[in-house]
């Protein structure tokens, strides 16, 4: 008989964790946070998000941009805003959003039982001050402390007097060769340093796959600059530059980056960021939050 993917995902966690798995509260458990970014789910509306995650059982998230500036039942058309055409629409969006829309997107999170942790803005610099300005403001009106961004160098210090005036921290995401074409964004570990030094409002939202194919080591990263990471975002990928691939057929060390953070205490969420293309999303995010469980006990 074929299971469903909630009896999957039950079977499955329940090997790997003695429990079934929706009865497990991954986010919730101290001093590990576990949670999904809603750019995993980015094929479909932030309804149909909501409702993968539930069916994973974990109760912490990352907002993805996509999940904001769609509507509630509106599918995504491209998580990826960057011809001239998309980014006039994606201003003309921003200014006009109000605190009330912005509420609603959090309210919605909360009857799910959801706690979002962390706002991962669109916003693609260069751009005015409003739009920055909106931005930080969305954070806020969803009752966050932490928003993140691809940024590149020569706007960092605006970043950090917007994160200073809003009392927010910005959480820069690293990644590698396609937004290091695009807009010089942050690969090497010397220039994310650098960003560091800015501002203590600066921090990072550390993707270990694109740290790990871009050649550099995320255990050892961490190990010496874990206070100035918000989040980690888990994913697979292979060097140089390879693939992102389903959780456990790259190289990237996932199980020692969760052991890492588990067995110092250090109170960084970590984040399935699943950005391989899958037939079933649902079932692949599973996979990774299994592996991420399994190293826990190791």
């Amino acid at each position: 008989m074929e299971m469903t993917r909630r009896q999957w995902c039950g079977m499955a966690l329940a090997s790997a964790a003695g429990a079934a798995f929706p009865s497990l509260p991954l986010f919730a458990q101290p001093p590990v946070k576990l949670g999904v970014s809603t750019f995993s789910f980015r094929d479909r509306s932030r309804n149909d998000a909501i409702a993968a995650i539930k069916e994973l059982g974990v109760n912490g998230c990352e907002l993805f941009t996509t999940h904001v500036y769609f509507g509630a039942d509106e599918k995504p058309d491209t998580w990826l805003r960057i011809t001239p055409a998309q980014l006039a629409e994606q201003r003309s969006w921003r200014l006009a959003t109000t605190r009330t829309y912005i509420e609603d997107v959090r309210a919605q999170f909360d009857r799910a039982g959801l706690e979002l942790y962390l706002y991962y803005s669109g916003l693609m610099e260069p751009v005015p001050d409003d739009e920055v300005e909106k931005e930080f403001l969305f954070a806020k009106w969803l009752g966050l402390k932490t928003i993140s961004f691809m940024c590149p160098p020569q706007s960092v210090a605006r970043f950090a007097a917007a994160a200073e005036r809003h009392d927010l921290v910005v959480a820069l995401h690293n990644t590698s060769s396609l937004f290091k074409r695009i807009g010089n964004m942050p690969s090497d570990p010397k220039e994310m340093l650098a960003q560091l030094d800015v501002s203590p409002r600066i921090q990072l939202n550390l993707d270990i796959g694109h740290f790990y194919a871009a050649g550099h080591d995320p255990v050892a990263f961490l190990k010496k600059h874990h206070t100035r990471v918000r989040n980690i975002q888990l994913k697979d990928r292979r060097r140089p530059e390879g693939p992102n691939l389903p959780c456990g057929r790259g190289g990237t060390p996932i199980t020692k980056v969760v052991n890492t953070v588990a067995r110092n205490g250090w109170p960084i969420p970590m984040t399935v960021e699943y950005e391989h293309a899958a037939k079933n999303r649902v079932e692949e995010v599973g996979r990774c939050l299994i592996q991420a469980r399994t190293a826990l006990s190791k």
